[in-house]
């Protein structure tokens, strides 16, 4: 699980995202998180 999180925090700074989008990133990380967290609840739920 350890190793799944550290997998998604180092997957966000590769999208190169220009300064403008820097608010459009502020809502993606929670939705990220929300994602990651609904898939570790199913997983661990079957």
């Amino acid at each position: 699980m350890c190793r799944i999180l550290a997998h998604a925090n180092h997957d966000t700074p590769n999208h190169s995202t220009p300064p403008a989008a820097g608010a459009n990133a502020r809502w993606r990380i929670p939705f990220d998180f929300l994602i990651f967290a609904k898939s570790v609840f199913i997983f661990t739920t079957t």
